[in-house]
């Protein structure tokens, strides 16, 4: 009997059996009733996937430009094309309790630009709907909605009506010009009276004023006096380093702030001060290059910047750098001179400034708030122009600051471009350096008869450890042309990328001064290895020439080696000699370095235990911390005796 499977509509054969209802579905596995049914359409299966959760409406109601329709930009205040301002405000709409509305007010009080006083601002938040700030991009107003939020209140995000840049037209009768001139009359009365009565809330004036304090030295946000198109709430993510003259900008609400790397302290980080007080900021990341550090502090920024793209400024557009007094900051106006001024290998901004107006590490704004770039007072002075550091420089590719945080934004093509122009430029103006850094290896060995050991050195602009093998070729010392093959051989050379780590100083004295000038800028780096190399068999004890090549096709000076000293004809048991010492010199070196390291072991288990058991006296703890460098000291020293002990191949009868 054929039956259609309820579940996929195939037709199975059934036979009813005793015990059995019915059969399996060879098509979907499913029991088929063994029960005469009818062949009826078949009913889909259900689906095993999870269901699709629906799609949250997007909190997005402004896509495109109002005015021309075109797309928006999240942080411009005014459409490109056609000038329509793109300025949104926060509205709270409601919320309770009376410290909620206190807090909300110190918020309102510190980031807007205008004086306004707390008991005037309580009232009014008190009555929503009301403005909490105003006249931001877009991105400004979510980063404002999302710390307001915090408060428990209820807030939501509006387009605000104020037109910016509105072109002058002409005069013409309206009937709301009667209404305007009303509120205007209106509004300068209020204002007069205002100014000459004071605040309602304030006591009244006296005769004598008394003598104003002089604020605590902090960060203390003056309102910006660079005119009318100045960004606002932008000086409320600064920071004051405690470490010396200069400014911080947090770039993250986590407590990620960008300063100059200067400002570091010997403990690795500095402290930033802000209206709310000091807080510790460690480093996190660090650009020798350009002076600049990421370091983090365990708290929440008062405001967070963003970055702009630098590459889209054009000689003679208009900027804003803050400057700092004792007491307070304010924004003054800069205009652009070059987006690409050379200096060495990298491109940076040149700034129509006074070079003693920004202090070191300022950041600069354009027209729209976003940072472009990070004021260098070291590089200014060096080059006697005021510069900063492109922004670009900071958010592009895995080496930037602000690759510990976010991932890094695509590279910028035309900073691309201004890069390869500076570079080229530079290539011609010192080939030298160029020259040694792309195809040189510098060595510094000596020989002896089990072979050569040294360091291996090489200078790179980007400072990351070189790639690839390390080859040795033994020539002859008749081999004039080492383009041949070598006469006694090549080999392989060891060397683990970890191996790599700063100079030592035997490779830095035998650089040029252009190439000691460029290590000691931080525009090149010097990393430095140590190899070992044996002698070739196939010479035989007798004279070679070592050559070293490979890292990305560098390759060394040759280095002649003289041949082995021939063996005295009898040599007394421990007289054989093993590089600069004998048997017996090893082993009595390396036995007297053994009993010191394990005599100091045993002293500083005696002051631990006398410690733990109550014995210690006051002078205990800094002979515990004397010990213990002792023994430091003494572990490092039997480990390097022990590595040199294995380079000249002692045996072990030779050794404790």
């Amino acid at each position: 009997m054929r039956v259609a499977c309820p579940h996929c509509g195939e037709m199975v054969d059934v036979t009813p059996r005793h015990g059995l209802s019915g059969s399996l579905c060879p098509a979907c596995h499913e029991v088929v009733p063994a029960l005469p049914q009818t062949p009826t359409a078949p009913t889909p299966a259900p689906s095993r996937l999870p269901p699709t959760p629906s799609r949250p409406p997007r909190d997005d109601p402004w896509l495109g430009c109002d005015g021309c329709g075109g797309g928006r930009d999240r942080d411009a205040r005014r459409c490109p094309a056609c000038g329509e301002s793109w300025l949104f405000r926060v509205m709270v709409v409601g919320g309770d309790g009376e410290d909620r509305l206190e807090r909300l007010a110190e918020y309102v009080a510190k980031r807007q630009m205008r004086a306004e006083s707390r008991a005037r601002l309580r009232k009014r938040l008190g009555r929503p709907p009301a403005e909490v700030l105003g006249q931001l991009t877009e991105t400004q107003a979510r980063r404002v909605r999302q710390e307001v939020e915090a408060f428990g209140v209820k807030v939501t995000l509006e387009r605000d009506p104020t037109v910016i840049d509105q072109e002058a037209t002409a005069p013409r009768f309206h009937p709301g010009l009667v209404w305007f001139a009303a509120g205007s009359a209106v509004a300068l009365l209020v204002a007069g009276l205002y100014l000459f009565v004071g605040p309602f809330d304030s006591p009244p004036r006296t005769a004598t004023a008394a003598p104003a304090t002089a604020a605590p030295p902090s960060l203390v946000a003056a309102p910006a006096s660079a005119g009318p198109g100045a960004p606002v709430d932008v000086l409320a993510g600064l920071a004051r380093p405690a470490a010396g003259a200069g400014l911080a900008f947090f770039v993250d609400p986590d407590g990620w702030a960008v300063a100059p790397l200067r400002l570091r302290d010997p403990a690795g980080g500095t402290e930033l001060r802000t209206e709310s007080g000091a807080v510790r900021a460690a480093l996190a990341r660090g650009d020798a290059a350009r002076g600049l550090g990421l370091f983090h502090a365990p708290a929440r920024a008062p405001y967070a910047l963003s970055f702009g793209d630098a590459t889209r400024l054009e000689p003679g557009a208009k900027l804003y750098v803050p400057v700092a007094t004792e007491n307070s900051l304010h924004l003054t106006p800069a205009a652009v001179v070059a987006p690409n001024h050379r200096v060495g290998r990298e491109v940076f901004l040149r700034l129509g400034l006074d070079p003693g107006a920004a202090a070191d590490g300022a950041p600069i704004f354009n027209t729209d708030g976003l940072v472009v770039g990070v004021y260098q007072h070291a590089l200014t002075r060096a080059a006697g122009v005021p510069l900063a550091v492109p922004s670009n420089a900071l958010t592009e590719g895995a080496q930037a600051i602000m690759s510990e945080i976010v991932p890094p934004r695509p590279p910028s093509e035309r900073l691309r471009e201004w890069r390869e122009a500076a570079r080229a430029a530079d290539r011609a103006a010192r080939p030298e350096l160029y020259d040694l850094a792309e195809r040189a290896l510098l060595a510094a060995l000596s020989c002896h008869p089990a072979g050569c050991s040294g360091h291996l050195g090489v200078i790179a602009f980007d400072g990351a450890p070189p790639d690839g093998p390390l080859e040795a070729l033994f020539f002859a010392p008749a081999q004039v042309d080492e383009a041949d093959a070598p006469a006694f051989g090549r080999r392989l050379v060891p060397l683990a990328a970890q191996a790599w780590g700063p100079d030592a100083g035997p490779l830095a004295s035998r650089l040029s001064e252009e190439a000691r000038s460029a290590i000691a800028a931080g525009e090149a780096h010097l990393t430095v290895a140590a190899i070992g190399v044996e002698r070739p068999a196939a010479a035989e004890g007798g004279a070679f020439r070592l050559v070293l090549q490979g890292l990305g096709g560098r390759r060394a000076a040759p280095i002649s080696v003289e041949a082995a000293a021939p063996a005295p004809a009898s040599i007394a048991p421990g007289a054989e000699r093993f590089g600069p010492f004998t048997g017996e010199e090893w082993r009595g070196r390396l036995q007297r370095l053994v009993d010191d390291t394990e005599a100091a072991r045993a002293r500083l288990s005696d002051l631990r235990r006398a410690e733990s058991e109550g014995h210690a006296t006051p002078g205990t703890r800094e002979l515990l911390e004397r010990e213990s460098a002792q023994l430091a000291i003494l572990q490092q020293r039997l480990t390097t005796l022990i590595a040199e002990a294995d380079t000249y191949h002692v045996p072990p009868q030779f050794r404790p």
